[in-house]
């Protein structure tokens, strides 16, 4: 008889342990031979049924291992090639089976060999014994039962509803994602079901292909390979390899490529920073590359404008600081304060570093490029004439036909004495330039970079290029008139990586603890006094070897990753 048998006998046997058999007595009734009164099991029907439990055990462990152990094995490796429609859980059931399979054969023992593959799933000792019941269920019925809930499909195939979640999760108000807040707006698509805490982290993560990741600063690369910041991004680069040629560190110490004749120069950077208390989780869930933006705290803002270099550090003379919001008194930071505020760099350069020339670089905020108000500007003026407009613009000039310079007045008397703008079809008819049927924007406007162009396709563009309107300076390049020595670029847009100042803001923003609001002006001073200079120093060389990579070809995130092979502070 074989172990299969024996073991199918011996169930047989261990079902009728202990029940006793019946008789019949002289009265002609029923009992049971090894029946009690008080309906208790016996000692020795007790013992015998251990042993029969340990009888069985031994079966079938020696069913599972052995010959029949191996055949039973092969038959369970041909059986897991065929399953391709089962669920993942049911799967791990067969895999677990398996493992504990060839784990027999390799004479291991059965109870040490379960706990082994109960902890390598981070499960005790009740689901070592589950093992071996799914073990011995496909030993028996040549397959194993499917987990409870298995086979169900999820609620994410609904189409509609996985393209609402995709839209809420895509939306640009969506600054700061928890697995709380998509519960409660799942919840109210579902209405009236619902799904747990579990469901939601697990939604978030694996089937919309967020990550959890602790919250750290990164860099946004939305706008990195757009066409025209990748044509600016490499004329910058070529211009900024000759500016490090001729940059020095430290005064005194000239740089070894300068050529006979040249000035060494000082480059100085610039950025506007708030600073205000927020309010941030320790673990953020983002799409991957694309780290949260949170609202600020009702903490009153500082705002900070700040020049630096590496041969002086942050250029305290000529740094302002602004606290403006609610009830409070100072202005809004303007074009006009910051125009101010080079000036007063111009003058601190030219005082302490007369045998250097100077370079700065700004970002592309607005207030870094803006014009005085009575400067001629064509996307501030109306296409006909109009007494309402705010705007006023001096001294515009014309070239006429024979080359000679015109010069026109830009407003004209009414019949009250008032002076009234002109509109730009005025102005152009003055000038012998006819725009009659031509819009005053049309919609390639947007998509014209090159100012060299001469276009026709509107009123505003026909104007915008006219000479005097070309020749409008800004207000920062009206204060550097005079000064040879000066020269501006401009940082290219969405490349805050480039401007060291950015790592010089977060550095001193760490620093900052919790204060109240009477300290608060003065911990943001201390903590941006405690960045040392030769801090900012490696600082500006991380920023000058993100240059390099840009110039190696690279892409965004590709140069984000190439430097994390350095060791940087």
């Amino acid at each position: 008889m074989d172990r299969t048998n024996q073991l199918e006998k011996h169930r047989k046997d261990d079902r009728q342990c202990g029940e006793g058999q019946q008789f019949q007595n002289e009265g002609g009734e029923w009992e049971e031979e090894n029946g009690n009164d008080n309906g208790k099991v016996n000692e020795k029907d007790n013992e015998i049924e251990g042993q029969s439990r340990r009888w069985r055990r031994k079966l079938e462990d020696d069913a599972l291992s052995g010959e029949s152990g191996k055949m039973l094995l092969e038959k369970l490796k041909k059986h897991m090639k065929t399953l391709k429609s089962v669920s993942k859980p049911h799967h791990e059931r067969f895999y677990i089976v398996r493992l504990y399979l060839q784990g027999l054969q390799a004479d291991y023992k059965s109870f040490q060999l379960r706990l082994f593959i109960a902890e390598l799933h981070g499960r005790g000792r009740c689901f070592a014994g589950t093992i071996r019941k799914w073990a011995i269920e496909y030993m028996e019925n040549g397959t194993i039962s499917k987990p409870k809930g298995s086979g169900s499909r999820s609620l994410l195939t609904h189409e509609p509803l996985r393209k609402s979640i995709e839209d809420w999760l895509s939306s640009d108000m969506k600054c700061a994602v928890t697995p709380r807040s998509f519960m409660e707006k799942v919840n109210g698509l579902l209405a009236p079901y619902e799904i747990n805490m579990d469901t939601a982290r697990r939604w978030l993560l694996k089937d919309f292909g967020w990550v959890m990741s602790r919250n750290r600063k990164g860099i946004y690369h939305d706008g990195h390979e757009r066409e025209d910041v990748v044509r600016y991004r490499k004329e910058f680069l070529e211009r900024m390899l000759d500016i490090e040629r001729r940059m020095t560190k430290e005064k005194g110490i000239l740089p070894p490529d300068l050529s006979e004749g040249e000035r060494p120069l000082i480059f100085y950077t610039h950025d506007e920073s708030t600073f205000e208390g927020i309010d941030q989780p320790k673990y953020v869930y983002h799409p991957p590359n694309r780290p949260p933006l949170y609202k600020k705290s009702s903490r009153l803002p500082i705002m900070v404008s700040e020049f630096m270099s590496e041969v002086d550090g942050p250029i305290k003379e000529v740094h302002k600081v602004l606290k403006y919001g609610t009830d409070r008194d100072d202005e809004y930071w303007t074009g006009a304060g910051f125009a101010n505020q080079f000036k007063s760099l111009v003058d601190y350069h030219k005082r302490t570093n007369p045998e250097y020339d100077a370079v700065v670089a700004l970002d592309n905020a607005a207030i870094h490029s803006s014009f005085a108000a009575d400067a001629p500007r064509a996307c501030m003026m109306t296409l006909r004439n109009n007494g309402s407009s705010p705007y006023r613009a001096n001294g515009l000039w014309w070239y006429d036909r024979n080359g000679e310079r015109v010069e026109q007045s830009y407003t004209f008397e009414d019949r009250d004495g008032n002076d009234i703008p002109k509109g730009m079809r005025t102005i152009l008819q003055e000038r012998g330039i006819e725009t009659k049927g031509l819009l005053k924007k049309c919609k390639i406007c947007p998509v014209l970079a090159d100012n060299t162009m001469e276009p026709s396709c509107c009123v505003f563009q026909i104007l915008d290029h006219q000479p005097d309107f070309m020749a409008a300076k800004t207000m920062v390049e009206q204060a550097i008139e005079g000064h040879s020595e000066f020269e501006i670029i401009y940082y290219p847009k969405f490349h805050p990586e480039l401007n060291f100042i950015e790592m010089y803001w977060g550095n001193a923003k760490r620093n900052i603890n919790s204060c109240r609001m009477k300290e608060w002006e003065g911990t943001v001073v201390k903590a941006l006094d405690s960045v040392t200079i030769d801090t900012i120093r490696a600082y500006a060389g991380r920023a000058f070897r993100y240059m390099q990579r840009y110039r190696e070809g690279l892409t965004g995130v590709e140069a984000e990753h190439a430097m994390k092979i350095y060791i940087i502070l």
